[in-house]
């Protein structure tokens, strides 16, 4: 299954708004019906207020009758004109919070029973009965509107438990469309995760993988990534780039070994022809000086052809180590040794334990190792100076230090100097080389289990590569400095 990175999130985001968009349409509509259910409460309450207004001041109306002579005239006219005001007040106050054509029967049948019931008390009490008489005639009328009322409350009543009922339910309902708005977005979510997850992190993180192993040297898996389109078209041309990479690298090793070979013929001739002259007795002394010169000078070349042979079939995978214990004092003493004649402005200073140190290794692939690094420290100090070599031995690694005095090499290159074909950007048009030789090395130094080379630098003032390989045998360590002037 195809997805693009594009498509994914559009239909994550489509998704997310989606759930969003039902939970705020819930929540608007769960606040709009709570809303409505509290004005419709609020009414109901305050017609329940109005309709126990009427209800007292029509037991204070009805009283008045009874008072006749019992209390002054003004002041119960004035108790009893004061009881009609508030109750025609209240009844039109309930028309107001009347919100059912129900609720407006009962309180306009409210209205008329009280209305019949002020009316027919005004005319008997003009017509001048007693207080006795005048109370009993109005008995009916009375206790009909107080029916009305009961009725009318009871209304209220009915009515603020079903609306209760109601707003329950329907919360109820609400907070579960709710949660499930809210876990439908949960699992939009979590899906939107693992997917981020499984089409973009993990591929990425193989790709940065891919990434560091490349830059290191290991071979690569010509499988494309599963993941995004997008990173399936990244991983696709960096497996072509990389492949294409390799094929120029083993064209170039192929190239230099063919060039290796070709050289070997011509120095073979050149070190037998050196043999012959040499057994002549009758060359003076001057001239066996000078073809002493030029067949130490040949065997260096054959070393570094020899080397360049190792070299290029290292690069090619093809690395076999004869893994013996050997000395590694005496494999760095004799590189150094060998590379004494090279520079007059040189000074090499080798800094060696009293006791041997003694390492699993190939003695052959460990002197070209050191022998590219004297090579180097000497190469890369074109104005001379000193070479210091250090060899410590803690706990279960032996590290040796090579420090020269040279150019230094910028940051940024560091660890590019261990690729094939690189060298740092400070140097490569100044001192000519093929940049095989550090990359040689580390494939050589890390073939030993724990073995590693490293390298810091200050441009412009040092180098230090400092090559770390386990111990085979332990050795008590103290130091003694030798000093071999080049």
């Amino acid at each position: 299954m195809k997805i693009s990175l594009q498509r994914f999130f559009i239909f994550a985001i489509s998704i997310v708004f989606l759930c969003g968009t039902l939970t705020a349409g819930i929540l608007y509509y769960h606040t709009r019906y709570t809303t409505h259910a509290i004005e419709k409460l609020k009414d109901s309450v305050e017609s329940a207020t109005s309709t126990q207004l009427i209800q007292q001041n029509l037991a204070i109306h009805r009283r008045q009758a009874l008072l006749k002579g019992l209390r002054p005239r003004k002041e119960r006219i004035a108790q009893t004109e004061a009881a009609k005001k508030n109750l025609l007040i209240a009844i039109d106050a309930l028309f107001g919070y009347a919100t059912s054509p129900e609720e407006v029967i009962l309180v306009n049948k409210l209205g008329d029973k009280i209305r019949s019931y002020i009316s027919n008390y005004e005319i008997l009490r003009n017509e001048g009965l007693s207080a006795e008489k005048l109370y009993e005639s109005v008995s009916e009328e009375y206790y009909q509107a107080q029916e009305a009322i009961q009725d009318l409350m009871t209304f209220n009543l009915d009515e603020a438990n079903q609306v209760q009922s109601q707003t329950s339910e329907q919360s109820k309902t609400n907070y579960e469309l709710i949660f499930s708005a809210l876990f439908l977005l949960t699992v939009a979510l979590a899906v939107f995760l693992l997917g981020i997850r499984r089409y973009f992190y993990n591929p990425i993180i193989k790709l940065k993988n891919l990434i560091e192993n490349f830059k290191i040297g290991h071979n690569l898996d010509n499988e494309i990534l599963r993941g995004a389109v997008e990173i399936q078209a990244i991983s696709s041309s960096f497996i072509n780039l990389s492949s294409n990479l390799a094929k120029q690298n083993k064209q170039q090793l192929n190239f230099l070994s063919s060039i290796a070979h070709d050289l070997k013929n011509p120095l073979n001739a050149i070190k037998m022809s050196l043999e012959l002259i040499s057994d002549d007795e009758r060359l003076s002394s001057q001239s066996r000086q000078m073809i002493s010169i030029i067949d130490r000078q040949t065997n260096h070349l054959m070393t570094l052809i020899s080397d360049l042979l190792d070299t290029t079939r290292i690069e090619s995978g093809d690395m076999k180590l004869n893994l013996r214990p050997v000395d590694i004092l005496k494999i760095v003493n004799d590189s150094a040794t060998l590379h004494s004649s090279l520079s007059r402005f040189h000074e090499i200073m080798v800094t060696l334990p009293n006791e041997p140190v003694i390492i699993l290794s190939d003695e052959e692939r460990l002197s070209q190792v050191f022998n590219n690094l004297f090579n180097n420290a000497i190469k890369y100090s074109p104005n001379g100076g000193k070479i210091t070599v250090t060899i410590l031995a803690s706990g279960e690694y032996a590290t040796i230090e090579v420090i020269d005095s040279g150019v230094g090499i910028l940051q940024t290159d560091i660890e590019g100097i261990f690729e094939p074909f690189r060298r740092s950007s400070t140097t490569r048009e100044l001192i000519p080389g093929i940049g095989l030789g550090l990359s040689a090395s580390r494939k050589i130094i890390r073939a030993h289990e724990g073995g590693d080379i490293h390298v810091t630098s200050e441009i412009g003032n040092w180098t230090k590569f400092a090559v770390i390989l386990p111990i085979f045998k332990k050795i008590n360590v103290n130091k003694n400095s030798s000093v071999i002037n080049c």
